[in-house]
């Protein structure tokens, strides 16, 4: 991403697709992307383990910071598109 913006750079941003997305999807998207690179990553399966205190059950990030510097009301990554 390049801004001419000042303002705009040295800032974390959120990525995201403007909708909520599970930890075991994010899994399968970064998986099914990998497997193009090493076949082996197919036999990869998700551990599950108990639910702790102050896990985040559901969350969705913010993109307003990316909208409001970068002037951007859409960055695509498609590399993580679950249209890909």
């Amino acid at each position: 991403i390049t801004t001419k913006n000042q303002e705009a750079s040295n800032n974390v941003y959120n990525t995201a697709l403007g909708d909520r997305t599970t930890i075991l999807e994010l899994f399968n998207l970064i998986k099914k992307n990998l497997i193009k690179y090493d076949s082996n990553v197919e036999k990869i399966k998700p551990i599950f383990g108990p639910i702790r205190s102050g896990d985040v059950p559901h969350s969705q990030a913010s993109i307003e910071r990316a909208k409001k510097l970068l002037k951007s009301k859409k960055i695509l990554i498609p590399y993580l598109s679950s249209n890909f």
